[in-house]
């Protein structure tokens, strides 16, 4: 039995299911006021079932209500999926998969918890499991097309997008029931999920299994792909894998509820449910994404200049890049970060062109303006500086050292910017056994990859703990 190669392939060659950090993505996530505070009432009064943990585990995480905690979102969130929330598995399998959080050995990089959360009812565990029965670039799970294709009907039979789009590959290729997977890949175009242009293309061109052959509707949908490639940035090909959001907890008819709801609020003028929607649409988070919606609900506050407003159509569409620039030079600190990034070609936009000083320049800004992307990237260039060590440089490093920690006390890159200035021996706060501490503290929150190099160097070279090599080819 053969699994829909032609439907699967797609997905992976193009990307579909190789995810990516969330980090990397440009997001500040918005909850209206009813929603903030009951987060702030569960944080103080304590959950009373797994649901609530799941709640207060993810307004930590982001945080929503109360300052971010990764540690204590860690624990609420493990408590939950203890208990048996679906939510909760999902979540946690997510972030073991991204190395957010350390996997254990009976949880390979969350692969239990997904499944867990499939068997649950999780649809977007159910897709990811299926796929990795499929095929596991992990080589985790053990091919068993018996169970891909178990996985991704139960995602399809909860309209789950991408797994009716798989669905419909087994029903074409396999069950040769090419009618009824036109009939689930047009309602997937009507819906704007805009990928199932390629199969029907493919269909209709070769004309099979009890659908006509018909060269215009597979130029039609032809075109429709093209122009997908042609206007759509990478994430439409490669999206990240995101963790179940407050909304997309939601069951259809809350969901329905929930964006009735925003959308007569975002009518008013009423800026944070605007924000909430453009997430859930550029995001594609419990709704079909769509960018160019997104932007449209915007608009409002684009005609006000709205600082954020004008930096999230910047960062959907990538036009109007002037508008980065003004809203920087007046304050709003993710434009200036962003275009410190850019001038410095840590990232590439083909927008700017690589300027040192404007680097430096927004650099500075951002990081008085309280950036931590920023703050953390000012303390190691300063470290790095030719000048250094001297007075000037030295307070400076310690400024942002103590400002990282008093701000994100449980942030794992917060806390490691803010190890370096205590392993640096010419820094006025130069202690090792800090340095470690810190690292230490990082790695337990979060064992991402520059995690564990640190640390292990730590451990490599005894700074600030007794060396053990052992331990340090360990950690890495």
């Amino acid at each position: 039995m053969i699994i829909c190669l032609l439907f699967i392939s797609v997905l992976i060659v193009l990307g579909i299911f190789h995810f990516k950090h969330p980090s990397e993505k440009n997001t500040e996530y918005n909850f209206h006021n009813d929603d903030v505070q009951k987060f702030a009432h569960t944080s103080k009064s304590g959950p009373k079932n797994s649901q609530d943990a799941f709640n207060l585990a993810m307004a930590y995480w982001d945080g929503r209500g109360q300052p971010q905690d990764r540690l204590q979102a860690k624990e609420w969130l493990i408590k939950s999926a203890d208990a048996g929330n679906p939510n909760a598995l999902y979540n946690l399998g997510v972030f073991r998969y991204l190395q957010l959080l350390a996997d254990t050995p009976d949880d390979p990089f969350g692969y239990r918890s997904l499944e867990k959360a499939a068997d649950l009812g999780n649809s977007r565990a159910q897709v990811f499991i299926g796929i990795r029965y499929y095929l596991d670039d992990k080589k985790i799970l053990p091919e068993d097309l018996k169970k891909a294709r178990q996985y991704i009907t139960l995602a399809a039979k909860q309209n789950e997008p991408f797994g009716l789009y798989v669905y419909s590959g087994i029903l074409e290729r396999e069950d040769q029931n090419s009618q009824e997977a036109v009939k689930i890949l047009t309602s997937l175009i009507n819906d704007g999920f805009l990928l199932a242009a390629y199969p029907l293309s493919a269909i209709y061109e070769e004309g099979k299994n009890g659908v006509e052959k018909n060269p215009q509707l597979a130029r039609q949908y032809s075109d429709i792909f093209n122009e997908l490639l042609k206007c759509g940035n990478e994430d439409i090909f490669n999206p990240p894998l995101l963790p179940i959001s407050m909304f997309s907890v939601l069951n259809p008819t809350e969901r329905a509820n929930k964006l009735s709801e925003l959308e007569s609020l975002a009518k008013k003028g009423d800026s944070v449910a605007i924000y909430q929607l453009v997430e859930l649409y550029n995001l594609g988070d419990g709704v079909i994404e769509n960018k160019s919606k997104a932007v449209d609900y915007l608009k409002p506050l684009i005609d006000k200049k709205d600082p954020k407003a004008l930096y999230l159509r910047y960062t959907i569409t990538h036009k109007n890049p002037d508008d980065v620039i003004t809203i920087a030079d007046s304050g709003y600190a993710p434009a200036a970060f962003y275009l410190y990034r850019v001038y410095s070609v840590y990232i590439e936009d083909n927008n700017f062109k690589f300027s040192s000083e404007l680097a430096e320049k927004y650099l500075r800004q951002a990081a008085e303006l309280g950036n931590k992307g920023a703050m953390s990237s000012l303390i190691k260039n300063l470290l790095e500086d030719s000048d250094y060590p001297n007075t000037q440089l030295n307070q400076q490093v310690t400024y942002y050292a103590n400002k990282l920690l008093a701000d994100y006390p449980n942030d794992p890159m917060a806390l490691t910017y803010a190890s370096y200035a205590y392993y640096t021996e010419h820094s006025e706060i130069y202690d090792p056994g800090k340095a470690f501490e810190l690292t230490q503290k990082a790695f337990d929150i979060s064992p991402e990859s520059y995690l564990r190099l640190n640390l292990a160097e730590k451990y490599a070279y005894g700074i600030g703990t007794a060396q053990n090599i052992k331990k340090s080819s360990s950690v890495v």
